[in-house]
């Protein structure tokens, strides 16, 4: 790595730097990648010009590098390595042998990003408001992508370097010192963080690659788009204005004429009241993939952001800690499985279910013969969020029409939003005085609570956990700790 530096009596600095790295990830003549850097930084607050009394440090700050990426790669994924044993006939013999592990790609190589950034620090009233701005571009070459191959080729999936992707956004930062005296002080931190992903370019491919709910890429789009058929409501026994498409036309429907909900979806797609509607993009009677899937939302949050604020008083010492992430969705396997009827080995959710008028909800058994002792039915329709649950595997327990596996549990996508309070801490320091005569510096007593509360309108065990597999990752708990900080 080469490296310089250049400053001019502390108002100006100047860094660049050139360094290559190496990763044996990747096969030979691809293992190396050059990433430069440069930065400029320009104290404004030590010109004569800016002689405000308030104002305690400005500073600009601009800089562009390149970096380099290799996560996500195995030791091997570049080499062919062998796999089994695995036994098979040979003559009148049993024999065994191995086998190459798969389809690799040699000429896997480094994704680089290009980043511009161009910042802002502040302060003023002796630093007790400061804080920083940064605006930023990243354009990333050569995505590491893993993709799905098709089973004429053998089936599996392939790291490739899939194109290029853009994220811009701003990050911004505040620190305030709101009361500060002998006995009193009260600090504050905000963050706040706001990011644009999109993808710039897929390399020799179309403008998409399709690979189901979470795994569709487009271009134009967040790389980690949900990319599914869209939920639009519940078959029912109201009216509703008949859609001018080909589907209402066809099966003589006049478009804008006033019918009933479940005579209208039955008569086109056999969807019964309490079923989920499927929106029919294209309008065509006819839910397929190809025509009736789109961006659902994306994984990755319209923004995050965060509070801090401590507080001392003599000997005593107070600090909250609160985190939120917007606006985002997730796949949520919880609810597929806690809200899926078609798991009856399952305990599930309490939902508010859409239920007919007429509906089986309860009864003591049914015979051999089908018939049912001690029926209980719906007396009113109770129209409710979710559609009518039953327990048939083909439809996942939904009632829905048979879609894609992983696809038919629409309620399933939802929005996680969340304030979490993540941290509060209490502590007392005992007095010096009492400490020196036991030969003790400092002893600090303090109560610990993690994740105690937390604000959102996600029904599992936890939003911060919302997209993950609940067999492999576990929600956060509330945790209370009780220590102790000792000094001699």
């Amino acid at each position: 790595m080469l490296r310089a530096n250049y400053s001019y009596k502390g108002k100006y600095m100047l860094t660049a730097t050139v360094r290559s790295d190496g990763s044996s990830k990747f096969a030979s003549g691809y293992r190396w990648g050059t990433f430069p850097s440069a930065a400029f930084a320009w104290r404004i607050s030590e010109e004569d010009f800016m002689n405000i009394e308030q104002l305690s440090n400005l500073k600009l700050r601009l800089s562009y590098g390149v970096t380099g990426n290799n996560s996500g790669i195995g030791n091997y994924d570049t080499q062919t390595t062998g796999a089994g044993p695995n036994y098979y006939a040979f003559g009148n013999q049993v024999a065994y042998g191995y086998y190459p592990s798969g389809v690799v790609n040699t000429a896997l190589s480094w994704e680089s990003t290009q980043e511009t950034n161009l910042g802002i620090d502040y302060g003023f009233f002796d630093n007790r408001i400061n804080g920083t701005i940064d605006l930023y571009n990243k354009d990333s070459k050569g995505l590491l992508y893993k993709r799905d191959l098709p089973l004429v080729s053998g089936g599996g999936s392939l790291i490739t370097n899939i194109g290029n992707v853009r994220n811009r956004g701003i990050e911004l930062s505040l620190n305030t010192i709101n009361i500060q005296n002998k006995k009193w002080r009260w600090e504050t931190n905000f963050t706040f963080a706001a990011n644009q992903n999109e993808v710039l370019e897929i390399n020799g491919t179309s403008d998409q690659i399709l690979g189901g709910t979470t795994k569709t890429l487009m271009v134009g789009q967040p790389v980690n788009n949900i990319y599914s058929y869209n939920w639009a409501g519940i078959v029912s026994d109201k009216t509703i204005d008949v859609p001018d498409n080909e589907a209402s036309i066809n099966n003589g429907f006049t478009p804008g004429e006033q019918v009933k909900s479940s005579d209208y979806y039955y008569s086109i797609y056999k969807w019964t009241e309490g079923m989920p509607i499927i929106e029919d993009i294209n309008g065509d009677g006819i839910i397929d993939a190809d025509n009736d899937k789109k961006i659902l939302g994306s994984r990755d949050p319209k923004w995050i952001g965060s509070i801090t604020s401590s507080l001392t008083y003599g000997n005593w010492d107070m600090m909250v800690s609160v985190y939120t992430k917007q606006n985002y969705k997730v796949y949520s396997n919880f609810l597929f499985e806690y809200y899926n009827y078609a798991y009856r080995g399952y305990q599930h959710l309490t939902m508010d279910y859409y239920i007919p008028a007429g509906a089986l909800i309860d009864c003591d058994y049914i015979n051999e013969d089908g018939t049912i002792v001690n029926p209980v039915y719906q007396e009113q329709t109770h129209y409710g969020e979710f559609p009518f649950p039953n327990a048939t595997t083909a439809n996942y327990g939904t009632g829905s029409i048979w879609l894609e596996k992983g696809e038919n549990n629409l309620g399933s996508i939802v929005d996680a939003s969340y304030w979490k309070v993540k941290n509060i801490v209490l502590g007392y320091t005992l007095p010096k005085t009492t400490l020196s005569k036991l030969g003790i510096k400092k002893l600090r007593l303090y109560l610990n609570v993690t994740n105690p509360f937390v604000f959102t309108q996600y029904k599992g065990f936890d939003p911060e956990w919302a997209g993950a597999e609940t067999k492999n990752d576990g929600p956060s708990t509330t945790t209370y700790q009780f220590g102790l900080n000792l000094n001699f």
